[in-house]
This record gives C-alpha cells, sequence and structure tokens, in this order.
C-alpha cells in the first residue's frame, strides 16, 4: 500500500518525501528532507518531489 495516496500497486518504490518552500520576498527557497523513508506508488513518483532511497 501506497504510504502517500493508499493506492495498493504491486511496484512500491522507496523514497524519502522533499518537502520545499519557494522563495518569497522575505524567505529563500529552500528544501527539507523527510526523517523516514515512505513506500510510494508511480503515480505518487510522478507527481511529488522525492528521492529514492
Amino acid at each position: 500500500m501506497c504510504d502517500s495516496c493508499g493506492e495498493t500497486d504491486d511496484l512500491m518504490t522507496e523514497v524519502f518525501r522533499l518537502y520545499i518552500t519557494p522563495a518569497s520576498w522575505d524567505t529563500e527557497a529552500s528544501t527539507r528532507e523527510a526523517e523516514f523513508s515512505e513506500k510510494w506508488c508511480g503515480v505518487c513518483l510522478a507527481h511529488y518531489p522525492h528521492r529514492v532511497a
């Protein structure tokens, strides 16, 4: 089962979710990686920022 959307797919990939904050007038852009890995389906891999574990 996908940890992101709950889809039951045979092919899951272990990833680290990336949290991206875009730049603003008072804030620099930043990227933060989740502390723990998750298993994602192909649809979530195509739509959300991540790093393959």
